[in-house]
């Protein structure tokens, strides 16, 4: 499952990797010293055996997660390449039930024990029947996995708790609804703080989770790393300053601060909120 090479045919693996590919093509067992997949990680383990690969498929369905953020990935690539792709790239129920099972045997291979963004990316091989096909899901599955939908739902909900924010402060700060607004504000804080160190890990990291994968080229990584550091580099700004409202909004609802206070710190949130109020009046 390599990416194809400037003339059309497969990549070949690294030259760190064709010592193990002759051991596999000749029956005999991978060399235990330390190795490379060929993207910059050395990677050691167990020697294997012809019986690891007997039931790889059924234990990888059996003990590899798919999280939510995977399938909402697959979904929107199947809607784009039916619907708006030209000319449309049909996937049909199986087709596209295999490909989740390929995705689980593929991290399965990794070691790891859930699928992740990045695994989509050998959709490319499995989605398509045209030559040119696989160009088109690579590019949309890029596009998807930058995007980060979640940023925006995230934003929607910290939208949703500044407007609540904003009627406690100002009718029952010592309500239970505004312990409540205090709780809920608090997790989107922890989230949020957890979703910005995951993007400065990756970007810092060279994206590490991509780079420790045996099923992408050192060429393929590299090309997915350019397409993807631009639009992730915006979404750890937006995440950061959403992460700043955050905080300021939390501290506001310990100290019960009046909501004039709200509306001088986080003028344009409390632009959007009150004209919220008056498309509602």
């Amino acid at each position: 499952m390599s990416s194809l090479g400037p003339h059309g045919f497969p990549s070949q693996v690294s030259n760190a990797q064709v010592g193990k590919l002759a051991r596999l093509a000749a029956g005999r067992p991978a060399d235990t010293t330390s190795s490379s997949n060929g993207n910059g990680n050395g990677i050691t383990g167990p020697e294997l055996v012809m019986d690891d690969f007997r039931h790889t498929a059924d234990q990888a369905y059996g003990s590899v997660d798919v999280p939510d953020s995977v399938i909402d990935i697959l979904a929107e690539l199947r809607c784009y390449l039916q619907d708006k792709c030209e000319p449309p790239i049909y996937v049909s129920d199986r087709r596209f039930m295999k490909a989740v099972q390929l995705l689980q045997v593929a991290a399965h291979a990794d070691g790891r024990e859930a699928v992740n963004e990045y695994d989509c990316l050998l959709l490319e091989h499995v989605f398509g029947n045209r030559p040119d096909d696989s160009h088109k899901v690579r590019a949309q599955a890029l596009d998807i996995i930058a995007s980060d939908p979640g940023l925006q739902q995230t934003e929607l909900v910290f939208l949703g708790l500044f407007g609540r924010a904003c009627r406690v402060l100002e009718q029952s700060p010592d309500s239970a609804e505004a312990a409540d607004t205090l709780a809920e504000c608090s997790t989107l804080v922890e989230l949020l703080e957890g979703r910005q160190a995951a993007l400065t890990a990756t970007l810092s990291g060279a994206f590490p989770e991509l780079r420790a994968t045996v099923w992408q080229s050192e060429a393929s990584v590299q090309a997915a790393v350019q397409a993807l550091t631009p639009q992730m580099t915006e979404n750890k700004r937006k995440t950061e300053d959403l992460l700043r409202e955050a905080y300021t909004l939390q501290q506001c609802l310990q100290q019960r601060s009046a909501a004039g206070v709200l509306e001088k710190l986080l003028p344009k949130r409390y632009k959007q909120y009150q004209k919220g109020i008056s498309s509602k009046a």
